[in-house]
């Protein structure tokens, strides 16, 4: 009934793209049908981009489920799905340099909570951006945010098999996941362990970028840290990777403890 469907205007608070990828992902895991109106209404251009439709079309054929408005501009999108993964494995693919760990925002969720009686495997092989602008990048991903998950006992591997940079070098990422076993562990967030690591983890593709990151990072945020973070007996530990992409405007670096 028209009673049962959750109404979501994107035009609300920043009214961009993250209030869509996280209503359809809640959409799947409660298994109430969606409409969302009014998407990206505050970014120019409004509507679905490439990067939303790609975690929608994907969330679509992951769950067999019903929906319309699923194409390019879109400002209004019906969903409604069963909450359980009937697709284990499939792809999702953005044109150019889209997001991955966006993607990841919109899958992920509904795979933990996924409705299924048997707690199976699920793949997503994605195309897209590992680094880019206005995202997390593939380093979030893997040393923020599934150690976090992990405390609920919540699994599953974020594997990059090709460095993506925004705008227009497409790379490839492997999600694999499993439901989590229900409830989630709970866990207790009013008492922090003391920091033990800090850890900068960068990625270059050119020498002339390799140079420019000794230049900035090396001889200068390093060594500025280090001296903030010897009041705590700790130091800043450099993890490096290069990999070959003509991009000479490809550079990345995040720091985490």
């Amino acid at each position: 009934s028209n009673q049962d469907v959750i109404n979501i205007d994107g035009s609300e608070e920043e009214g961009g793209g993250q209030m869509f990828r996280m209503s359809v992902a809640l959409a799947q895991i409660l298994a109430k049908p969606l409409v969302v109106s009014n998407i990206r209404a505050n970014r120019k251009p409004p509507g679905l981009k490439d990067q939303h439709l790609v975690g929608l079309k994907a969330m679509i054929e992951m769950s067999n489920a019903e929906s319309t408005g699923a194409k390019m501009g879109s400002s209004e999108v019906y969903f409604e799905s069963e909450g359980t993964i009937e697709n284990k494995e499939i792809s999702a693919e953005c044109k150019g340099a889209g997001s991955m760990q966006l993607l990841l925002q919109v899958l992920l969720p509904a795979i933990i909570f996924a409705k299924n009686p048997e707690r199976e495997e699920t793949t997503v092989h994605m195309k897209g951006g590992s680094i880019g602008n206005w995202a997390p990048s593939y380093v979030s991903i893997n040393h923020i945010l599934k150690p976090l998950l992990a405390n609920f006992g919540v699994d599953f591997s974020y594997s990059v098999k090709k460095h993506g940079f925004f705008p227009d070098v497409r790379g490839s990422c492997d999600l694999v996941a499993t439901p989590s076993e229900l409830p989630l562990r709970p866990i207790d967030f009013t008492k922090r362990a003391p920091v033990v690591s800090v850890d900068l983890r960068s990625v270059y593709c050119n020498k002339h970028m390799k140079e420019a990151y000794e230049s900035q990072i090396s001889g200068g945020l390093i060594p500025s840290l280090n001296e903030k973070l010897s009041e705590l007996g700790l130091e800043v530990t450099e993890h490096s990777e290069y990999c070959e992409i003509k991009n000479p405007r490809a550079k990345a670096a995040t720091l985490y403890c």
